[in-house]
């Protein structure tokens, strides 16, 4: 999957992963004090106001997860070579 990536702020990205992980795995979690009318009404308002990603409740970054993910996995595997390596 190709696309742009913008790591220039990852301690925000990183809150950014947290609050979807903490607070938006499951939509009536997020939206727990909200009457079905009022989710309604904020998605009717987004929408009105051009729908735009920054706005957003919930935000995602999915070509920054995957980098993520893949910078960890390969730190992750050096390290365990090293243990390996170091256990001989």
């Amino acid at each position: 999957m190709a696309g742009y990536a913008d790591f220039s702020d990852l301690g925000k990205l990183l809150k950014t992963y947290q609050y979807v992980f903490e607070k938006a795995r499951y939509h009536y979690e997020l939206y727990e004090n909200y009457t079905l009318d009022e989710q309604h009404e904020l998605e009717v308002l987004w929408l009105q106001i051009g729908a735009p990603p920054k706005e957003a409740v919930v935000q995602y970054h999915p070509y920054e997860l995957l980098g993520l993910i893949a910078g960890l996995s390969s730190f992750i595997e050096a390290c365990l070579r090293k243990l390996a390596c170091a256990a001989n």
